[in-house]
């Protein structure tokens, strides 16, 4: 049985084709209610830091953190925070850096940081995470560093993290998608080659620094073992590392069975009977 979160609307086009689902969508969101809770069991256990989720070509990846884990980590009352607006999840591109960066900054310029959580509103909620005059300091830095080298906006990216985890009352979750991308996308010069580097010295930081904060990290099985490789920590490094650190793949197979793949056909017709979704014939069905 599907542990599904409670959405406000109903999506308007509840068939989203070849397209992935959204936050909005996790009413549809069937069949993979065990790899959701096992994530997110992961993601939060003791001694993980970094969610590294793999899965082939079309296994539902992003569909399954916007419209699956996530929602779960937001319901439940936990403390959990998100780099959010339109859309939780930051795709990597070739040089993820930048994206996080503007992320960072469009929630600074707002003074709205993370406000989606799923706990109740208090006087620590994501409204003000940090005095406004650091807030201002970190923004002015993030800004100027993104036209600089890739290896200093890492350190100033990981400078803002140590602040703004060091506020929050529970943890933030910063979510990547299509990882491969800094490995598939990046150009051979030199540019391209410093930009990958930064992005994998800025996730070794996270890893070694005892920061408040999970990452989740989605990519293509093919690119799995390539990406652990380049995720390398020297020995002279490894006596700085907290014990909350730890990073754990998590392997999303692609759905086959005939009964979920039915079911998951079935669930816009099924659930919202009574505002006349469209029917789905047998004969559909089975095609």
């Amino acid at each position: 049985m599907d542990t599904l979160p409670i959405v406000a609307q109903w999506p308007k086009h509840p068939y989203r084709g070849l397209d992935f689902y959204r936050e909005t969508d996790a009413l549809l969101f069937r069949e993979r209610a065990k790899d959701v809770e096992e994530c997110a069991a992961i993601l939060l256990g003791f001694g993980v830091k970094i969610l590294i989720l793999q899965g082939s070509s079309g296994s539902g990846k992003s569909s399954f953190l916007r419209a699956g884990l996530i929602p779960q980590l937001k319901q439940g009352g936990r403390r959990n925070f998100f780099l959010s607006g339109k859309d939780s999840v930051i795709r990597c591109t070739c040089d993820p850096l930048p994206e996080i960066a503007c992320s960072l900054l469009d929630k600074f310029d707002s003074r709205h940081l993370v406000p989606d959580t799923a706990y109740r509103r208090d006087e620590r909620d994501g409204d003000v995470l940090t005095d406004v005059a650091v807030c201002e300091e970190l923004r002015q830095k993030l800004a100027l560093a993104l036209s600089g080298p890739r290896e200093e906006l890492a350190e100033i990216l990981v400078e803002a993290l140590v602040e703004i985890c060091g506020d929050l009352p529970g943890k933030l979750i910063l979510v990547l998608d299509q990882a491969e991308e800094v490995l598939t996308l990046t150009p051979g010069g030199r540019a391209g080659n410093e930009a990958a580097a930064a992005f994998f010295r800025f996730l070794e930081d996270v890893y070694l620094r005892n920061i408040d904060m999970r990452l989740v990290v989605a990519l293509r099985t093919e690119y799995y073992g390539r990406f652990r490789d380049e995720l390398r920590i020297s020995d002279d490094r490894l006596s700085r590392r907290p014990r909350s650190g730890g990073v754990e793949p998590y392997l999303l197979r692609p759905l086959r069975e005939k009964n979920a793949l039915l079911g998951i056909i079935d669930a816009p017709t099924l659930a919202r009977r009574e505002n006349g979704p469209p029917s789905i014939t047998s004969h559909s069905r089975e095609d």
